[in-house]
């Protein structure tokens, strides 16, 4: 029995030391890591001094090109953009980059599968782990999923899910982010889609209260915040934006509707799928865009 016990002890001692130590080990490339999407979130919670700031889902990534507005407003831009996340882990961003300097501007495209409306919240916790140790960061992960605090006990599960990409990004030769965080999408929808993604119109109270969270911390550093709905193909209704408006309305927040233009919503050649567009669409919709912000800037 002694035996047994001193084996056991000694496989939870390495097993410790091995978490520890790779853990460790990993984490601290990750913190160097300047490419890629590890590189990106480093980016955006730590380095970015913009003075626009675009924050949202894929949507965001894709439909907004800094350049454009860089060179129509004369101010400085960043699109901190995520795809497949929202609300979650904008908030943590907002905190990051309010809590290091004040922007002119923050720009929220909202998506409400991924802002309000019931889904898998932990799936968002991905980039968060890694930030754990900072202690608001680490108060959105025990809301999100109380059973995280055990987990994060081990530093290898805080980057576990994204061990080869820390890898590959880490070995990579540095490059300059020449597109401030946008990615352009490069094809064109060539056979009309009309699908939407499926939708829960159940309002998820965790990505509510952050949205109500985000929307506080900005008005707390005196940072102006405005909402757009950028288009999306052959759309028509757009009831799921209603809990968008009424926060709106509640918080005295300007939206700039996109959502139906009839300048992008028949035209399948400005657009890579029905919910993104494409370097084309997002070209011209940025410069209007451009143009809404220089007017809203200048009132």
């Amino acid at each position: 029995m002694k035996k047994f016990l001193f084996r056991l002890f000694i496989v939870v001692l390495l097993i410790v030391l091995c978490d520890r130590t790779t853990g460790t080990v990993l984490y601290r490339m990750l913190q160097k890591t300047t490419v890629g999407d590890n590189g990106r979130n480093n980016r955006i919670n730590h380095d970015v001094n913009d003075d626009i700031i675009f924050l949202g889902s894929s949507r965001c990534l894709h439909h907004y090109i800094p350049r454009i507005i860089e060179d129509s407003l004369g101010l400085t831009c960043y699109n901190a953009g995520t795809d497949g996340e929202g609300i979650i882990l904008s908030y943590v961003h907002v905190e990051f980059i309010l809590n290091r300097y004040k922007p002119k501007l923050i720009v929220y495209d909202i998506g409400p599968g991924y802002d309000y409306y019931c889904g898998d919240n932990i799936r968002h916790l991905k980039w968060l782990r890694c930030e754990y140790d900072e202690p608001f960061v680490r108060d959105v992960i025990k809301h999100v999923d109380k059973t995280e605090y055990y987990k994060m006990k081990s530093l290898l599960y805080r980057v576990n899910g994204n061990i080869v990409e820390i890898l590959r990004d880490y070995l990579h030769s540095p490059i300059t982010d020449t597109n401030k965080g946008y990615t352009g999408v490069k094809k064109i929808m060539k056979i009309e889609d009309t699908s939407k993604p499926k939708q829960n119109y159940d309002i998820d109270s965790i990505k509510y209260y952050y949205m109500e969270r985000f929307i506080t911390t900005c008005q707390e550093h005196d940072v102006p915040l405005i909402f757009y709905i950028s288009p999306a193909y052959n759309s028509s209704d757009g009831r799921e934006y209603e809990v968008a408006y009424k926060l709106a309305e509640k918080n005295r927040i300007p939206v700039f509707d996109h959502l139906t233009d009839s300048m992008f919503c028949i035209n399948r050649n400005l657009f890579g799928d029905s919910q993104h567009l494409n370097e084309e669409g997002a070209e011209v919709y940025t410069k209007i865009v451009s143009k809404e912000i220089k007017d809203y800037l200048c009132r």
